[in-house]
């Protein structure tokens, strides 16, 4: 996706086990998809994330619910977007947050 930079996700562990991942809209035209993989940095395992509703776009971001985490475990998070033209670009691993009740 021409002239698109992944950066890291800022992401925020939120109660009822979940994660809050927030990064910058695309700033290329047409529609997006976004997939998301988790790595459980306490089994060293890597996942696709299970994502509750559609991603909420505002003020510039894109924001990401992921869900059905392990309570204490440790997970980084990557995001691939994916353009209508098939083009996707995937980001660096956010830091690291730990699954909270």
């Amino acid at each position: 996706m021409a002239g698109f930079l992944m950066v890291a996700p800022t992401v925020t562990a939120q109660p009822g086990l979940t994660a809050q991942i927030v990064l910058f809209e695309p700033n290329s035209v047409g529609s997006f998809t976004y997939s998301v993989s988790q790595t459980d940095l306490t089994t060293d395992t890597t996942q696709a994330a299970a994502l509750s509703g559609d991603p909420v776009v505002t003020n510039g971001t894109v924001t990401l619910t992921a869900t059905t985490l392990i309570d204490g475990h440790d997970y980084a998070f990557e995001v691939t977007v994916t353009g209508a033209d098939g083009m996707s670009a995937r980001s660096a691993a956010s830091t690291p947050i730990t699954a909270t009740t």
